[in-house]
């Protein structure tokens, strides 16, 4: 199984995108709907995820997908 972050889903919109029953099977999905107070919280919360699923462009930023 496939661990999937969801991340900055603060309008709940992943769920209504994505039927998460259907693809339990294969993939684990955690929503994040709060933003990361900082990089390192980032990092240390994302660190076992094996897919992130970015929904707004805030972790984008390159120094934060090194550390993840």
């Amino acid at each position: 199984m496939i661990k999937v972050a969801v991340i900055d889903d603060y309008q709940n919109a992943f769920q209504q995108i994505v039927d998460i029953e259907k693809h339990k099977d294969k993939f684990d999905f955690q929503v994040f709907n709060e933003p990361f107070a900082d990089e390192k919280e980032a990092a240390v919360e994302l660190e076992d995820f094996e897919a992130l699923f970015i929904m707004r462009e805030k972790i984008g930023r390159a120094s934060c997908r090194e550390r993840v």
